[in-house]
């Protein structure tokens, strides 16, 4: 027996809890670190084993952004 395309659709309660669901662990997710962070990071860390130049150039950058 052939199944009709109206047996085959989900239900529109159903797409909406999906939608829901999956907007609330896009939400909730941690965020994903991209390499800007960790540079920022290392940076951070280790300023004071940059020159003072680079030290004050990097805070410059840091401040106009």
């Amino acid at each position: 027996m052939p199944a009709s395309s109206s047996c085959l659709e989900v239900p529109a309660a159903s797409r909406a809890a999906a939608v829901w669901r999956r907007f609330f662990a896009t939400v909730l997710a941690e965020p994903t670190r991209n390499v800007e962070d960790e540079i920022a990071e290392y940076l951070e860390r280790h300023q004071y084993d940059l020159s003072p130049a680079l030290r004050i150039e990097l805070e410059r950058r840091h401040m106009g952004a």
